[in-house]
């Protein structure tokens, strides 16, 4: 399944008092690069294997640089594994989740995060 037709994504909520802030919570794995008034911008790296703590994003533009394959978590232990490719630009909703590399080799990209 491709990533942009996943919709597999959990909106936000104020009860999910043990998710934290992507580069707060997995600060190995998400970088912030560039912030202002409107968006926030994060590096990505994730080895193989590697998983996130939970975390939230808000609605969000993924662009990875190296394509593989993830398996994302929801709060209610709901998973899907997604392939994701290297230069497609995907919108996303807000979601909480943990994000696990499933493949054989390290996925890096840029998440644009939207902040209105």
């Amino acid at each position: 399944e491709n990533f942009a037709s996943a919709r597999f994504a959990l909106e936000s909520s104020e009860e999910n008092s043990m998710t934290g802030d992507a580069p707060t919570v997995s600060p190995d794995v998400y970088k912030v690069v560039a912030e202002d008034e409107r968006v926030r911008v994060l590096s990505v790296r994730l080895a193989p294997g590697e998983l996130t703590h939970l975390h939230t994003h808000p609605e969000t533009v993924s662009i990875m640089q190296t394509g593989g394959t993830v398996r994302f978590t929801d709060p209610t232990g709901q998973t899907q594994e997604v392939t994701l490719s290297a230069g497609e630009p995907v919108l996303l909703p807000a979601t909480v989740h943990t994000t696990q590399n499933v493949g054989d080799t390290e996925l890096l990209g840029v998440l644009v995060e939207l902040k209105y």
